[in-house]
């Protein structure tokens, strides 16, 4: 069993890292390498791994572990045959779930790289409904092209709720209005679905985001969540919901609302921690 990175302590990072390199050079390159080339990448991103991880792909093209370790190349260490062969990847590969190594790199790239885009683009227009250009939004870098993207992608999937996994990510690192717009829209077309117990991991990234942009969403957002918990006070996550709207506005309605919540569910799991933030 491969223990993941970010559990291991730095001298087991070390000594995986060691026995990892240690194997790829001394055995011939099998099918299960291209995953400890990509768990050695994650653990530390040595240029000595770009080799195995060339030959590895040339052997194994077919395999889905081959576009992720071309997009983790791309992410890492941007070159040229890496950036072929994510292309080639995006317009070939059967399984759109495992370009999400790609489409992350091509998000961290920003616009620099249009043919990368464009390819992503068309991919999109094949299979609109996946998750995975949810990976299109990154925490720090943003480009107006892949900001159409990240629209046009919600805006596709409007009526699927499948995609809420990715939109809170969204929601809270996006810097552009459309984005938070068409992510609003998506909200309260979905809010009732299915997957509703989802719908506040939403709501409270919409207050959470930094930018200009949603600071400029603020007025509706509150308005919605206001309407949400109302509809929704039996909801498991209300008490996360009312802390971070009485946060953003310290209104007495939000406060009232609040205190009524607590007196109509007493018993829920999340009362105390609004009552002590009433209490503060």
């Amino acid at each position: 069993m491969v223990i993941s990175t970010s559990c291991r302590t730095a001298d087991e990072n070390k000594a995986f890292y060691a026995e990892g390199l240690a194997k790829l050079r001394a055995e011939p390159l099998a099918e299960s390498s291209g995953k400890l080339i990509l768990d050695l990448l994650d653990t530390h991103a040595e240029k000595i791994l770009i080799p195995f991880a060339r030959s590895w792909i040339k052997k194994f093209p077919k395999h889905e572990v081959a576009p992720r370790l071309a997009g983790k190349m791309l992410r890492l260490f941007d070159t040229n045959d890496a950036m072929y062969m994510s292309i080639a990847y995006v317009k070939t590969f059967p399984d759109v779930k495992a370009l999400n190594q790609i489409v992350s790199a091509a998000a961290e790239l920003g616009g620099s790289e249009k043919k990368l885009l464009d390819a992503i683009e068309r991919r999109m227009a094949k299979d609109p409904n996946s998750h995975i250009w949810g990976f299109l939004q990154t925490v720090e870098r943003h480009h107006e092209f892949i900001d159409r993207l990240i629209c046009k992608w919600i805006q596709q999937n409007r009526t699927n709720e499948e995609i809420v996994g990715s939109l809170p990510g969204v929601t809270l690192f996006t810097d552009s209005l459309p984005v938070l717009e068409e992510a609003l829209k998506w909200t309260e077309l979905n809010q009732d679905g299915p997957n509703k117990r989802y719908i506040w991991m939403v709501l409270v990234n919409f207050f959470a985001g930094k930018s200009e942009a949603h600071k400029q969403i603020e007025p509706r957002a509150i308005k919605f969540v206001r309407g949400w918990l109302e509809r929704n006070s039996d909801d498991e996550y209300c008490g996360t919901i009312h802390k971070k709207l009485i946060g953003v506005t310290n209104a007495p309605e939000d406060l009232q609302r609040a205190k009524k919540w607590i007196h109509e569910y007493p018993e829920h799991a999340q009362v105390k921690d609004v009552e002590e933030l009433l209490k503060s």
